[in-house]
Parts: C-alpha cells; sequence; structure tokens
C-alpha cells in the first residue's frame, strides 16, 4: 500500500476523555496458554493456509470418550516478542483442554472492571447513569468498558466466550448445546473467577482451575513488580504496584465422563521470579516513550494424566536458557494401572542465540539477557521398556535466526523483518533512526518449521511464502505506514559504459530509468571523480572535469561528489541521469578521465493500492518424500481466475496510540505508539484469510489433478478502523466456511471437473451465504451519540446476541461540538448460531451425465442445537427425509438433567412418495427408538433399556434388549426378543471384555463357584481356573475368552472349541507374530527403518 504523503501530528494530551486515543491495552496469557489459543485464533485449514502438522503420543480411550495426546506445530509464523512454550517455539501440547483469557483494558472482575463497575445497559437511556459513569471513569484510570475474551478448549471442542454483565451468563460465540459456568469470589489472596466447569453435549464434564471435590488448583497468572517509563535521552521512572492478583488461564483438571468415571490431570507449579514484558513505546510530548513490565509468572505445567487403563508422566528437564525458572518438557511416559512402563518419548531442544545489534532497548536487554535465546524443539524419540530406542523424529527450522524477544526489527504485523529501527519500537521515524516497518519476505520465515524426518526415515517438508491480501472495502478511506516489501532499485554510469551511454552528439552519458509508482522514501547518490580537482562537494565548480544531473518529468536535480543518503526527492515518473564531461574526455583513461554515478531507492514489491503484505506465511508446497524413491508434492495456490489474491486483510496491526487527520478524501493515521509483536497481543488474532484456495495434486505445471475451495470471507463489523478505534465486531466465527468444493482430473490439455460441492449455511435460521456480515449479526448502528440517549439494541435470545458497548470520545469532536464530556461511540460484539443449511452435490461423469443430491438441514434452535432433520432429493425426483428427536423433543427430563443433548431418542424415515414436499404418516419407511432406564444397580446410569425398530407400517418392535450393566456402563447381558442372552464378563479395571458368553445369563455365571454377583476379572483377565469353570459348568454356553497386554493390544483369543490365537509384540508394542494352539506361526510382521 502506498503512501504519498506524510503528516506528523503532535498530540496534546489535556483530558481523560484525550486518552480515548489510546487503544484498549491487550494482555495475552500465560506461554503454555497462549500456545493453545493460536489454534483457535487461526484454525488450522486451507482457509488460513496453516497445514495440519502434529506428533501423535497416545490416545486416551475411556467409557466412550476418546482424547488424543499429541503435539501440534502452529506454521503462521513466530512473532519476535513470543515466548516460547517449554516444548519450543510454535508447538503446543494437546491434551484435553484449556481455557486462557486476553484481559482487555482492565480484568473483568477488577474493582472498575468490566463486571463490576457503574456501566450497565440503562447507560442509554438515562442521562444521570452517563453522568455517574462519566465522573467514576474521569478519575479512575482502570475503569474498564471492554469484556474480557477467553479461548476454550474441550476435547476438540473450542471456541471464544465473553461474560455478559447484563446477568453474568457466558455468552459463547458460536451457540451450541454446551454449558459453561464459572465460580467468581474471593479465596485468600485472589479475587475474581476460581475456576469453570464445562459440559459438552454428551454429559462429560470438564473442570477447570480446581478439581471437583475443590481439592487441587491449577490456575496462571502474572503478578506485576515494577512498570518502567523511560524517555529516550534518559530520566527512568520506576512504578511500583499494589493490589489484586487474577488468573489469566485455567488448567484442565479433571474429565467426569458421562458414566461417572473420572479422568484426573496434575500438574506442577512453576515460578518464573523475574521477567519482563515490552508493553508499549509510544510519542509523549514529541518524545518516544519506552514503557515496559517487570513481572513474575505464576503456572502450571503439566505432571501427570490418570485414567482408568494407565497413567502419562510429563518429566520436566533442565532449567531453561531462555526464561529464568522455566523448564522444557524432558520426557513422556506411559505406565500401565500396574505401573509397568509401556513406552516413553524423549524430546530434545536446541537454542539459537540472536546477534547483537542496537534494535534492543538498553534497559531491557540489561535486565533481561536470556531474551537473546530462543528455545526450538530438535526432536523426538520413543523409547521402548528396555531402553532400546527408535529412530527419532527430526525437525529442522529456518536458517534465517530471529532476533532477541525486545527487538524492534519488525514488520508492521510483529514478524522479524531485520531493519535497523533503533531502541524504540515505533512507526515513526525519531532521532536519527528512519524507522522500517515492511515485511521481508526472507526474515519473516525466521523460526518456522521447515522440515519433519519421521523414524521411517521419511519425510515432510513444507515451502512457505507472504500471505498476500486485498484490504477491506472499509479501509478504502484509511492509508497507514508502508507494510509491502520493498525492492531496492538503482541506476549506475561510468566511463566504461561508453558505447552503450555515451552519446556522440552532446558529448554526454545519458542513462535513461523509471521511478515506479511504489517508491518509498527519498533517492540516495554516490558521485566519485577519480581526478576530482577543482570539483565541490556541495556545488558545481568551473574546471571541474565533470557535471552530474539528473532531468525528466519536469524536474531537474544536480549532484555533486559524496555519497548522500536520502539525496533528494524524485516523483513516479520517466528519468535521465546525465554526465556531462568538460573540456576533452578520453574513457580509456581511467585514471584521469574515470568516473562512477549511482542512484538507489526503494519501491513496494507489489504497490498496489489495495494489495498488502500481510502477517506472517502460509504454505506453499509440501514434499512427502516416503524414503523409498517416492515423492508426493502438493502446491497451493491463493488467486482467483484473473491472477489476483483471494486474501483478505482482517484487522489493524500493532498501532497502541494513534491519531488521525483529513486530508481531502484520506485519513492519514499517525502511529504514536506501537504495542510489540506477540501471540494473542491484539483485538484480531487472525488477519488475514483466503476466499479461495486450489490445491494440486503435484506442482502447479505438473500435477494428476486439482481440488478448488472456496470459502467465507465475512469482514468484521463496526467502525474499528476509524477513530476512536473502538474493537471490531470479530466475525471470525463467521469466516473460513466451506462454500464450494470442486475436484478435477487433469487431462493433457485442460481440466475435467468431477465432482462439486455448494453448500449454504443458516445465519440464525436464515439461509444465505453473505459476502457482508449478516443482518442478523450486525446491529448497524454504530454512532456517535452527544450526550443524548440512544437505542443501541442490547439483544439475546435461542439464535443471537447483540452486546452494545461505549467508548468516550474526545468531547471536542467535530460530530458533537456540543456534546460536553458526554460524547461517546457505540461498538458491538455479537454471536449466535451458524449451521449448514444446504449442501448440493453433483457427480460428472465422463459421457456427459450428471447425478445432483440436495440435501437441506433443519434445526429446532427454540429447543437444541441439535441437527433435527435433513432432506434429500436425488438425481431421480425422490426425497427423502429423516427426522432425529432429543430428549427435548420428548420430555426425557432425566437426558437433559445429564445433559446428554445428543443423544437420539428417536429417529423417523419417510420418502416423499407423492412428491408434494409434505411427509404424511402413510409415507414412513423406518423408524428406530431407544428407552432408557435408571439402573440403580449400576451406579444410577440412565442407559437403554430397550433398542426398538419399525420398518414401514409394520409394528415398533423391540431389536435389542439391555439386561443389566455394570457400574462403567459396560453390558452386561443383552439378548434379541425370543433369542438366546449374550452374556459378558469384563476385567482389567473392567476395561476389556474378558469373556463372550453366549446361551447363558449374569444369574448362571454369577452363582459359579469362584463368581459372584455382577463379577469381574478384577485388575488382570480370567484365571485358568475360571475359565475352565465357565466352559465345565455352562455345557450349553458358547464361550469366547480374551486376555489383553493393557494399552498394547489383544494378547489371545481362545474360540468356543478351545482353540487359542496368541499376539506377542516386540519391544515398541508393534504386532510382531499370531500363533495357534500349537504355538505355530500363522503370520509374522517385520519393522524395519531405511538405514
Amino acid at each position: 500500500m502506498n503512501i504519498k504523503t506524510t503528516i506528523t501530528l503532535i498530540l496534546l494530551f489535556a483530558a481523560k476523555t484525550c486518552l480515548a486515543q489510546d487503544l484498549p491495552k491487550i494482555t495475552p496469557p500465560s506461554p503454555e496458554a497462549t500456545a493453545l489459543a493460536k489454534f483457535t485464533e487461526i484454525p488450522v485449514s486451507h482457509y488460513t493456509g496453516v497445514p495440519s502438522i502434529s506428533i501423535p503420543i497416545h490416545t486416551i480411550q475411556q467409557n466412550g470418550i476418546s482424547i488424543p495426546i499429541s503435539l501440534n506445530y502452529h506454521s503462521r509464523g513466530i512473532k519476535v516478542g513470543e515466548i516460547a512454550p517449554r516444548y519450543g517455539l510454535g508447538w503446543a501440547l494437546q491434551y484435553g483442554g484449556s481455557i486462557s483469557r486476553q484481559t482487555r483494558g482492565g480484568t473483568d472482575e477488577s474493582q472498575y472492571g468490566y463486571l463490576n463497575n457503574n456501566y450497565d445497559m440503562d447507560f442509554f437511556t438515562d442521562a444521570n447513569k452517563r453522568g455517574d459513569v462519566q465522573d467514576t471513569y474521569t478519575f479512575n484510570q482502570e475503569y474498564d468498558f471492554t469484556p474480557d475474551l477467553f479461548h476454550f478448549n474441550a476435547n476438540g471442542i473450542g471456541g471464544k466466550f465473553i461474560i455478559d454483565k447484563t446477568d453474568g451468563e457466558v455468552l459463547v460465540q458460536g451457540f451450541d448445546d454446551i454449558d459453561i459456568t464459572y465460580l467468581n469470589q474471593s479465596v485468600g489472596n485472589f479475587n475474581g473467577i476460581q475456576s469453570f466447569t464445562i459440559t459438552d453435549k454428551h454429559g462429560n464434564k470438564f473442570y477447570f482451575g480446581v478439581s471437583k471435590n475443590g481439592i487441587r488448583t491449577a490456575r496462571n497468572y502474572d503478578k506485576p513488580i515494577r512498570s518502567s517509563h523511560i524517555p529516550m535521552g534518559g530520566g527512568r521512572q520506576d512504578f511500583g504496584f499494589s493490589g489484586e492478583n487474577y488468573f489469566n488461564s485455567w488448567q484442565l483438571m479433571e474429565i467426569e465422563t458421562t458414566y461417572g468415571h473420572m479422568i484426573e490431570f496434575h500438574y506442577g507449579s512453576e515460578e518464573i521470579s523475574r521477567t519482563f514484558r515490552h508493553s508499549y513505546d509510544k510519542l509523549e510530548n514529541n518524545v518516544p516513550v519506552h514503557h515496559s513490565l517487570e513481572l513474575e509468572i505464576h503456572q502450571f505445567q503439566l505432571s501427570e494424566i490418570r485414567f482408568n487403563k494407565g497413567k502419562l508422566m510429563f518429566q520436566s528437564g533442565a532449567e531453561r536458557d531462555d526464561l529464568q525458572d522455566s523448564h522444557m518438557l524432558d520426557k513422556i511416559s506411559l505406565y500401565d494401572k500396574q505401573d509397568n512402563l509401556i513406552k516413553s518419548y524423549e524430546l530434545d531442544y536446541i537454542y539459537t542465540t540472536s546477534i547483537v545489534d542496537n534494535n534492543v532497548h538498553d534497559f531491557l536487554e540489561a535486565q533481561e539477557p536470556r531474551a537473546n535465546k530462543r528455545l526450538f524443539l530438535n526432536s523426538i524419540q520413543e523409547t521402548a521398556p528396555n531402553l532400546e530406542q527408535l529412530p527419532p523424529y527430526l525437525f529442522e527450522y529456518s536458517t534465517e535466526q530471529l532476533p532477541n524477544r525486545f527487538s524492534t526489527s519488525q514488520d508492521l504485523w510483529g514478524y522479524f523483518n531485520g531493519k535497523n529501527n533503533g531502541q524504540h519500537l515505533t512507526f515513526f521515524d525519531y532521532g536519527n533512526v528512519n524507522i522500517d516497518r515492511t515485511v521481508d519476505v526472507v526474515k519473516s520465515e525466521a523460526g518456522l518449521l521447515k522440515k519433519i524426518t519421521y523414524p521411517t526415515n521419511g519425510s515432510s517438508a513444507f515451502v512457505y511464502e507472504d500471505n498476500i491480501a486485498l484490504t477491506p472495502l472499509e479501509f478504502g478511506q484509511l492509508v497507514f505506514q508502508n507494510v509491502n516489501p520493498l525492492i531496492k532499485k538503482g541506476v549506475a554510469l561510468s566511463q566504461i559504459s561508453y558505447s552503450q551511454y555515451y552519446n556522440t552528439n552532446t558529448n554526454e552519458y545519458v542513462h535513461p530509468f523509471t521511478i515506479g509508482p511504489g517508491i518509498v522514501g527519498a533517492i540516495s547518490s554516490f558521485v566519485r571523480f577519480n581526478s576530482p580537482d577543482q570539483c565541490s562537494s556541495s556545488e558545481f565548480i568551473q574546471g571541474c572535469k565533470f557535471r552530474v544531473y539528473v532531468q525528466g518529468n519536469g524536474t531537474a536535480f544536480e549532484l555533486f561528489i559524496g555519497k548522500n543518503d536520502n539525496h533528494f526527492n524524485l516523483a513516479p515518473g520517466n528519468y535521465e541521469l546525465i554526465v556531462e564531461p568538460r573540456g576533452t574526455h578520453d574513457p580509456l583513461d581511467p585514471e584521469n578521465d574515470g568516473f562512477a554515478v549511482y542512484l538507489d531507492w526503494f519501491e513496494e514489491a507489489d504497490n498496489s493500492d489495495d494489495v498488502v503484505y500481510g502477517g506472517g506465511k502460509r504454505v506453499k508446497r509440501i514434499l512427502m518424500d516416503d524414503a523409498h524413491g517416492t515423492i508426493q508434492t502438493k502446491e497451493y495456490e491463493y488467486l482467483d481466475l484473473f491472477g489476483r489474491s483471494t486474501g483478505r486483510i482482517f484487522g489493524l496491526p500493532n498501532f497502541y496510540s494513534i491519531s488521525d487527520y483529513s486530508v481531502g478524501q484520506f485519513t492519514i493515521l499517525d502511529a504514536f505508539g506501537a504495542v510489540p509483536g506477540s501471540p494473542l497481543g491484539t483485538p484480531q488474532g487472525n488477519s488475514v484469510g483466503y476466499s479461495k484456495v486450489t490445491e494440486y495434486y503435484g506442482s502447479i505445471t505438473a500435477n494428476s489433478g486439482k481440488t478448488e475451495y472456496e470459502f467465507s470471507v465475512i469482514p468484521d463489523a463496526g467502525k474499528y478502523y476509524e477513530f476512536p478505534y473502538p474493537l471490531p465486531t470479530d466475525n471470525e466465527w463467521l469466516r473460513g466456511k466451506i462454500l464450494k468444493t470442486e475436484m478435477f482430473r487433469k487431462d493433457p490439455l485442460d481440466y475435467t471437473l468431477l465432482q462439486k460441492t455448494e453448500n449454504t449455511y443458516l445465519y440464525g435460521d436464515i439461509l444465505a451465504n453473505y459476502p457482508l456480515p449478516p443482518p442478523v449479526f450486525n446491529p448497524g448502528s454504530y454512532s456517535t451519540y452527544c450526550n443524548n440517549d440512544s437505542n443501541p439494541g442490547y439483544s439475546k435470545n435461542q439464535r443471537r446476541y447483540h452486546l452494545p458497548l461505549i467508548q468516550f470520545i474526545n468531547p471536542g469532536d467535530i460530530t458533537c461540538q456540543n456534546g460536553g464530556n458526554l460524547a461517546y461511540d457505540t461498538y458491538y460484539l455479537t454471536g449466535g448460531t451458524l449451521d449448514l443449511g444446504r449442501s448440493v452435490a453433483t457427480s460428472y461423469f465422463d459421457n456427459g451425465r450428471e447425478l445432483t443430491t440436495t440435501k437441506d438441514y433443519f434445526y429446532n434452535y427454540d429447543d437444541h442445537y441439535q441437527l433435527g432433520s435433513t432432506q434429500t432429493r436425488d438425481s431421480e425426483g425422490l426425497t427423502r427425509m429423516t427426522k432425529m428427536y432429543y430428549w427435548t423433543d420428548v420430555n426425557d427430563t432425566e437426558l437433559g438433567n445429564r445433559h446428554r443433548y445428543s443423544d437420539i431418542v428417536k429417529q423417523e424415515n419417510f420418502l416423499d412418495k407423492n412428491d408434494d414436499g409434505i411427509f404424511q404418516p402413510s409415507e414412513l419407511i423406518g423408524k428406530q427408538e431407544t428407552d432408557y432406564r435408571l439402573w440403580t444397580n449400576a451406579n444410577n446410569q440412565y442407559l437403554p433399556e430397550y433398542i426398538k425398530a419399525q420398518k414401514g407400517s409394520g409394528p415398533l418392535e423391540n431389536r435389542i434388549i439391555y439386561h443389566d450393566y455394570d457400574d462403567y456402563g459396560n453390558p452386561l447381558q443383552v439378548s434379541k426378543p425370543n433369542g438366546q442372552n449374550i452374556s459378558y464378563i469384563w476385567g482389567y479395571n473392567n476395561q476389556y471384555p474378558v469373556a463372550k458368553i453366549e446361551n447363558a445369563n449374569r444369574t448362571e455365571i454369577d452363582a459359579l463357584s469362584g463368581f459372584g454377583t455382577d463379577f469381574d476379572s478384577g485388575t488382570g483377565g480370567l484365571t485358568s481356573i475360571q475359565e475352565n469353570r465357565l466352559r465345565s459348568d455352562l455345557p450349553k454356553a458358547i464361550i469366547t475368552t480374551y486376555s489383553y497386554s493393557p494399552l498394547i493390544g489383544l494378547k489371545s483369543v481362545t474360540n468356543p472349541m478351545e482353540d487359542s490365537t496368541k499376539y506377542s509384540y516386540d519391544q515398541f508394542n508393534r504386532l510382531k507374530q499370531v500363533k495357534d494352539r500349537n504355538d505355530k506361526v500363522i503370520s509374522e510382521y517385520t519393522h524395519k527403518y531405511k538405514n
């Protein structure tokens, strides 16, 4: 983006209301929580250009819930101010869930925080209330109108929420059948939110911060020690802190499954006694001022997960070189219930050390010497119990080295750009420093993962490119500092180029050149004469052997000997560099007649008015090498049919304090302050997304086919791009939805379309695809009020919420010249329902035939957020409907009390035989119902007793009958109507079936000698005596028995004929042999790795 004019303003801060020029202070959570929240802010998707990169560790399976444990990598890029979590930069440990807070302004629960201050909805209709709020706001700097933003994840169910001060309820941005409650009270030295409980739609409960019994706690917080205020030139002032501490993240403590059993998460406390946060830099009284914060970070690190089959241990290693008192994750070990080691993973790390330069403030460099170190995960290696090791996962990163964590060498978005910006992070020149916040396409890749080598010796390599996107239409009147990469241009002349540029008619050297429309800054010059006698560095003197000047485009500028940086300005256009020899001239006599003239300048790589290099990287190409000579390639393109970028910019850069000034039709932004680049450090985390992405199976020029994806790119709403810059109405949750997918086959001359899927979405019950914010989520009235009543439209129902917020503005604002101190702007936070409404799938065949299926989706938002019914119409014109019933539809309050919204109690299938669009009872073709029962003998669990089915107009009949369960929800006896009973015995802590007994009921089994009521085999399997007793005392039963190696696999199966099949595993728990009862090998598996 070009800037043709730069206007510098001096801010005068005379009243508290003028501080509206400071954007809301955004405080990210701890490094561990931030690493996890990045995946919510910028999801892995074709839409974001972020590929899925994951190293699986283990998956916990317990009582119907599956919890994958993995290390995941986020490839958008590493911001300069990013602190590595304990597994290295870019990585995050996914293990079941987390909740973290992005503090926006003051903490919600503080005295004048959003939840406790005297601002509420009657502010808009009561002038006295507005006066009271204004008075309190004026005399209390910490007064906060903005709710904090919470990021949450509960075993894959994730999103954002805020707390509505009107009723204290949690408002999840995307509505679903999840329930989030919190405890807000004072406990010891801590006020505010102590814990959260999330209940998912299956009835599983997730306890965050405090365990269910209230005994164990794990919550992170930062304790400020002092803030430093350091003007350029000296005069540091330190300010101490007193007051309360508030938590910024809450660890997952327990998962209580819908069957009532616990998975426990345990933590070790880690107290980082002293670190610094570069808060912001700002122009005050026309002097750059550095602001930083010294603080203690109190965080909890995962140490153990206990589940019913065993436990995972997370062992910390040595103290980190990059962060005082913090420790890296050294080893992850899996144990069974008897504390037998199953396997472990050892993690190895490397550090990089930044090069010392002058781009770090002296104060921070002295106080935080570890900030020049960066922690990277180098390898992960699996180790067997006998200490034998597999080849490791190896990780290679960009050779571009990250700078000091406090470096000012940052582009507009906070990524490394290698520029010398001095000790102050600004958007304006100061002293002798010329600020350069442009994107550097090479440097911004610093720290990124480039290659993974797997234990098989195969590999995946990642090639990245810059995010290039269009600015929103709303930014059309907005101009801010250059961001696009700069290309150095130049023009040169010397006597060596005599034959090319010497004009014998005019006796001059003439070199034409062009200044492009993307020029940034001034022209630098270098002039040297080998015989400089009688020549000056400031004026032309008769007797000098050469005269040098630039002319063209109505301009003439003379040059003199010497080097002159930023010497003169030239507008875009065509020019000539001219060297005029004075007197005789012999180009073959360099000693006396030699000269050299050079001009250089910078131009933007893309100077289109609406094209901007966004923050970080997107994936360009993935190369997958199987280590056996085959390399598969996927390449990605982010262009439309006209070759223009499909990217869109969302959100402003890291401004802290902004002034605006109108010049004609433009608004010039002077950023008088800047916030360092760190994750979750800005109101809008994801700055770019793509409306169309093409994935090639091969390279762009040589491939077997491609898939084209189109996504929603609904912009944020509100006037966040206008003074005084309120928070945007965040619509990221509406973006990235797949609108269309097309799959093509590559033919010799072109592509052939094979399949197309087009999706339309329901926005709060309205079926549409919106290029702009949907009206249901766009209140529209982002207005300025001059001390008068307003009706901003607070709304909350089953389909949406509109939460109006205010921001006082400068009373001198031209809109409210007579508004006094009570002039204010309104803006909104919104959320609601967003679901797939219609999907049209078309298949194309070589004979020209097409098959199209249209599927419509319907919901009953007044009762629940589950899929209510679908209607599918095929190419033959037949329409089928499937209707689902849940507890709210049949008034099963017991399911409701257990929050089991996802249980389908009844399902009906219809065929619209007469094609009238009405599904009548006579068109019913099938039905299935589940009858539940409260099983008091099985820990009061509410589980199915009868599964019923109906065909057509026939009777509804029992198909499966559950006679009994154990306390873990495992069936003990089932049957079909008039069929034989099938009974099960469970073992290994009720986790695996150890016997299947057909034609016997549990009463008969429990009566056997050595058994008993609701018998199970305890911590292991059946003994040989028990197995023989079953077979001898139940002669009519058909018995199959099983034994296991817990957390490894099936150990043996003995069929009703008493033939056994045995399974053995190698030291890495991989299947090695299968043998029959005579120990004859049936099959054998060998695992070999290349080299």
